[in-house]
């Protein structure tokens, strides 16, 4: 039983909408976490060249005293220290966004309604990125389309683009 005098007024409608909407967190990844990051890839980055420039300026010694059997082993560690440590970067930056993704599908399911979500997130199919994928362009409105990427923060949507209407 529905009555007119219990109903939202539709222009009052758009404006709680837009208030939820405004208190919701829009970034769902952590700043302070990207800053420490770009902090720590920055110092890695320095050790790496000094471990690098090292190694090359003993070669140079070697040459240079013409030593018979230059060793440069020193060179072969610091160029596979280097690759390993920057694997390392990418498989972080592998679970950042799935912990991103995580949170985003969830201020989304929270943001319509657990109870508007006609399946939950779990019961999709396929690998986790592309549930979580599928899950916030079918409810999020959000284009996520495999190999776009995003020059800049400022071009990159957040999930309240999606959610407003």
């Amino acid at each position: 039983m529905r009555s007119s005098e219990f109903e939202v007024p539709e222009h009052l409608k758009h404006r709680m909408r837009k208030a939820f909407l405004a208190q919701l967190e829009p970034n769902t990844v952590d700043v302070f976490e990207l800053e420490l990051f770009d902090w720590y890839l920055k110092e890695a980055e320095a050790v790496l060249t000094n471990m690098l420039a090292s190694e090359q300026e003993e070669v140079r010694r070697q040459m240079a005293q013409d030593v018979e059997n230059v060793n440069d082993s020193g060179i072969i560690a610091a160029e596979y220290y280097t690759k390993r440590i920057r694997y390392s970067h990418v498989i972080y930056l592998t679970s950042l966004l799935e912990t991103c993704l995580e949170r985003a599908c969830s201020v989304l399911s929270h943001a319509i309604g657990e109870e508007n979500v006609p399946f939950d997130l779990g019961e999709l199919s396929g690998e986790q990125r592309t549930k979580k994928r599928k899950f916030l362009e079918r409810y999020g409105h959000l284009d996520l389309s495999k190999g776009r990427s995003w020059p800049n923060k400022e071009l990159q949507p957040t999930l309240t683009d999606g959610l407003k209407n």
